[in-house]
């Protein structure tokens, strides 16, 4: 069993890479970005990095708030690391786990949901799997996810997630669609939830 723990976002701490220790099951990357904290030599920690200067990642924000652009820029950029990094390897991860760094893990709880994703991949096919914190709601024909901190995902799932910022950012699909993300503070829920309900996910929730 293999799996890719994808971290990304805006480094706020650095607790998280007290987690980071060499383990024979789990591989780390990362695509983040810096503010005020001083992350030293973080790259060591993983197996492929991308680290950039938050403000100077030029996005257009149309989801309302800038953060929700660069959370996809950053799955974009840390689920195509890993891709890269399998095919240098030439091998593929049983399951992929996207991870914010302000949130901490249980590294026997990863596990557990990376065999679950797995188990279920397995029985699925092709189908693109996504396991979530809790059953997603539906509003207005659309998903949302409450907490949106751990997505774990086998292949497709991952390809499908890294896209999300070429559907809406660059092929903005939502306006084809006629979605409108219209709360400010809730964008980034409501975004993901587009991303889970607009293709065809297999979802297993943990409640």
């Amino acid at each position: 069993m293999k799996i890719a723990l994808c971290y990304y976002g805006l480094i706020r701490k650095l607790d998280f890479l007290n987690d980071l220790q060499e383990n024979e099951i789990f591989d780390y990357f990362i695509s983040a970005g810096i503010d005020d904290v001083k992350p030293g030599n973080i790259e060591d920690k993983f197996k492929s990095s991308n680290i950039e200067q938050d403000r100077d990642i030029r996005l257009e924000p149309i989801l309302h708030n800038m953060r929700t652009a660069k959370t996809c820029y950053h799955i974009n950029k840390v689920v195509r690391l890993k891709e890269q990094y399998e095919i240098n390897n030439n091998f593929s991860y049983d399951a992929i786990i996207l991870l914010r760094t302000d949130y901490k893990y249980s590294k026997k709880d990863l596990l557990k949901y990376g065999i679950r994703v797995k188990e279920v991949s397995d029985s699925v096919g092709l189908k693109p799997v996504c396991l979530v914190r809790e059953q997603p709601l539906v509003n207005k024909n659309m998903m949302l996810i409450n907490h949106d901190d751990l997505y774990v995902h086998n292949n497709e799932g991952a390809n499908l997630h890294a896209n999300l910022y070429n559907s809406l950012f660059l092929q903005k699909n939502h306006e084809k669609l006629g979605v409108n993300f219209e709360t400010k503070t809730d964008a980034g829920h409501y975004s993901m939830g587009f991303l889970l309900s607009r293709y065809p996910f297999y979802i297993i929730s943990l409640d």
